[in-house]
């Protein structure tokens, strides 16, 4: 599946049973934005992920959790 990111570049992709969710590059990403999300297969955000805290440019924590918890 060709994704495409919503702000910058791909860096991870993880396909689960819900959707695929997707890591993007924080470098150059919205401060105020999740760079680590969910979406269906039509292209649409299931969920975005939250950061743990507003100072932090990546929300991407929570990528191995995810993986495990989502995987087939």
């Amino acid at each position: 599946m060709e994704t495409n990111p919503l702000h910058t570049k791909v860096d991870k992709l993880i396909q689960t049973r819900r959707g695929t969710v997707v890591l993007e590059s924080s470098n150059g990403f919205p401060r105020g934005e999740s760079n680590l999300y969910c979406i269906s297969t039509d292209e649409k955000v299931i969920w975005a992920a939250e950061k743990p805290d507003p100072r932090i440019r990546s929300a991407a924590t929570p990528v191995n959790w995810i993986w495990e918890r989502e995987r087939f």
